[in-house]
């Protein structure tokens, strides 16, 4: 069985996170931790997606760039 997930976490720049001031992206994410639970459950084969460009670690600027990807 393959559980191919996507984790913003995994896929994000992870370089100047402030966490005094904000949430911070850490690995593994809450996807990929529940990836891994199900792996842990059923035996299957993780595969994690991955992007070629990271999205931006603050929430703001990942939503703009989805939204652009959307559009």
């Amino acid at each position: 069985m393959l559980i191919a997930y996507f984790s913003w976490a995994e896929n994000a720049v992870q370089d100047n996170i402030d966490a005094m001031t904000s949430a911070s992206v850490t690995n593994p994410g809450n996807v990929a931790q529940l990836a891994q639970w199900i792996e842990n459950e059923t035996g299957g084969e993780l595969f994690s997606i991955l992007v070629t460009e990271p999205y931006p670690a603050d929430w703001d600027g990942c939503l703009s760039r989805a939204n652009e990807e959307k559009s």
